[in-house]
């Protein structure tokens, strides 16, 4: 059972972030490879590790969702419902152990809110010369 549900809940979120592909690709590391389900997104301009948009993971407990830009800018996480308050690990990981839409909801405008800053802080460069 706990498997159906982690795997559902990988599914949406995967849904979810699938809106980014585009200007982020889709990573395979070897870790996450070795892992089993795995899905990550990275800004391939970005080798480093703050180009690591979002990594997704089943593991035997929980599945877990880094959202590197919320790292980055604090503010990001300021306004989160105490359920994903309570999800939230460190600066920019959600732990969830089961599937809730309102959650989902949530976690994809958080993602939205994510990805607008990453898009004006560090995929265009105002140093750059074209």
């Amino acid at each position: 059972m706990k498997n159906q549900t982690f795997s559902a809940i990988f599914e949406r979120l995967k849904s979810i972030l699938k809106a980014y592909e585009g200007p982020m690709v889709e990573h395979i590391s070897v870790n996450g490879a070795l892992q089993g389900q795995s899905y990550e997104l990275r800004d391939p301009q970005n080798d480093g590790w703050y180009g690591q948009f979002a990594i997704l993971r089943v593991h035997e407990k929980h599945v877990s969702l880094m959202v590197g830009p919320l790292g980055m800018e604090k503010g990001l996480t300021r306004d989160l419902s105490p359920a994903l308050q309570k999800a939230l690990h460190g600066k920019n990981t959600f732990h969830l152990k089961t599937a809730n839409e309102a959650v989902f909801q949530e976690l994809s405008h958080v993602i939205e809110r994510a990805f607008a800053y990453y898009e004006v802080f560090h995929m265009n460069d105002p140093f750059s010369v074209s």
